[in-house]
């Protein structure tokens, strides 16, 4: 129709950047939303995979030990534990320790975090073995020897002094470094890590856990970390279970 005008150049570069700064905005502001449901993930998961060790606890006296991070979906032992001959002791080495949800009855999704790394996973060493049965004796509770500890300096022990934790499990947060893919590979580092976050990623024999710093470079730690003593796992088996009234 006559009198009828398109947008001038001018007219639409204005429009389109406009919406590039809404639209822009927007993702910006979803940003944090995102990664907070990538935590509430990260926690459901976790509280899953306790209820699964919990049952394994109940029916085996012991703890599961880890399967291997590294192997791949086609390989015999993916997402088994993988106990040593030595009585108590596991055959996976620290550093490569994850959940093993084949053993747990989990489906492969739980075995890891919001982001898609696998939890790794560290039990006490002999807690996962039949000659030390994670058990109640009376009023008395086996110890779980592992430490816990906040990412301070000084770093100051969280877990109770002269029991120490049954296991410890973690997720690498939502950088993922030192986490395993669920392909078998392995989150490398990119520059300088905290120290406590390499810890971490290494299997401990010391573990840390506290509030997130999400700075760049060597002070960056985003692990989400969860430990329990044994005392805790076995009153969690409820009654008339592992070794209760």
């Amino acid at each position: 129709m006559k009198g009828q005008q398109g947008f001038t150049l001018i007219e639409l570069s204005v429009v389109l950047a406009i919406v590039g700064l809404l639209v822009g905005g927007g993702l910006m502001a979803s940003g944090p939303l995102f990664e907070r449901a990538h935590i509430q993930q990260t926690q459901q998961a976790m509280d899953q995979i306790e209820s699964a060790i919990t049952l394994f606890a109940i029916r085996n006296e012991r703890l599961p030990c880890p399967a291997d991070g590294a192997l791949l979906p086609n390989q015999p032992l993916y997402g088994r534990e993988q106990p040593d001959s030595r009585p108590g002791a596991c055959a996976v080495a620290d550093g490569r320790a994850v959940v093993p949800w084949v053993t747990l009855g989990l489906h492969d999704g739980l075995s890891a975090d919001g982001w898609g790394r696998r939890f790794s996973y560290l039990p006490a060493f002999p807690l996962t073995g039949a000659d030390h049965p994670l058990r109640r004796q009376g009023i008395t509770y086996p110890a779980g020897r592992l430490k816990v500890s906040t990412p301070a300096s000084p770093p100051v022990e969280i877990t109770p002094d002269g029991e120490g934790a049954a296991y410890v499990l973690i997720s690498h947060g939502h950088d993922g470094t030192f986490g395993w893919m669920r392909g078998g590979g392995r989150m490398a580092p990119s520059g300088s890590r905290h120290p406590f976050e390499e810890a971490n990623g290494q299997g401990g024999p010391a573990f840390f856990q506290g509030p997130l710093n999400e700075t760049n470079g060597p002070s960056h730690f985003d692990d989400v970390v969860r430990w329990r003593t044994a005392a805790f796992v076995i009153q969690s088996c409820g009654p008339a279970a592992c070794g209760n009234p």
